[in-house]
């Protein structure tokens, strides 16, 4: 369940960043920012995808390796 709710808090911070930047239209002051957020925000989701990888990348050796072992002692 809180894989789902992490997934839909993103889900609504991408809407926000969308509607700021959409809202900003007329101010290419505030549109500059807006798009300065909503870029830092899609960075911070690349990196923490790219990490959620990793991780589950060191899990697979861990259990390679585990599994390896395991059956040289069998």
């Amino acid at each position: 369940m809180r894989a789902i709710e992490q997934h839909f808090y993103h889900f609504e911070q991408a809407l926000e960043h969308l509607e700021a930047v959409l809202s900003s239209a007329d101010d290419p002051d505030a549109r500059a920012v807006a798009e300065k957020n909503a870029t830092a925000f899609l960075q911070r989701m690349r990196r923490l995808q790219q990490a959620k990888g990793n991780i589950q990348q060191e899990i697979q050796v861990v259990e390679s390796a585990n599994r390896l072992e395991r059956k040289d002692q069998a």
